[in-house]
């Protein structure tokens, strides 16, 4: 965010400088026909140019769709990531102020009661390593949501969604 702020910063005062000197706020310092013809062309381009600084400074404040995040991931981690000796991250996906991780367990609990514990302490893990995170957090506060959706085979266990509301009380 500093930064967009420092390079729309840039064109704000050169345009706002550009635009005193064109309507003749600032004098230029040299006065010859030459700088007076170009002075004058600088009442429109001034403020053009500051346009161009708002522009350069929403451009960098937005916050970015889930789709762009998403897309930003795809071209950072090759896919299917082995996260643990269990896990494997196979999809990521983006919806509706949400991006869902597609998780793979590849090794299966041996009873659905170790499964209910595990998952149970995967939940609270994730909830945890989410909210401890910054750049996971800036999501969350943008209201973007996350979503991890676990699998054993061809079998979807129930999805872990992690809100705003996990991490700030």
């Amino acid at each position: 965010m500093g930064t967009a702020i420092l390079e729309a910063l840039i064109p704000l005062c050169g345009g706002l400088y550009a635009a005193l000197l064109g309507y003749g706020i600032v004098k230029p310092r040299t006065v010859d026909p030459k700088t007076v013809r170009y002075v004058a062309q600088l009442k429109w381009l001034g403020p053009l140019v500051m346009a161009f600084g708002v522009w350069i400074l929403w451009q960098g404040l937005r916050n970015p769709t889930p789709a762009e995040i998403v897309q930003g991931m795809r071209q950072k981690v090759a896919l299917p990531l082995v996260v643990d000796e269990m896990t494997r991250l196979d999809q990521i996906d983006a919806g509706d102020h949400r991006i869902v991780y597609r998780m793979t367990l590849t090794k299966a609990p041996q009873s659905s009661a170790e499964l209910d514990a595990l998952m149970q302490t995967v939940r609270q893990k994730i909830k945890s390593q989410v909210c401890a995170d910054e750049s996971r957090r800036r999501l969350l506060r943008s209201n973007i949501d996350l979503e991890f959706v676990y699998s054993i085979g061809e079998k979807q266990l129930p999805s872990i969604a992690v809100t705003r509301a996990d991490c700030w009380d």
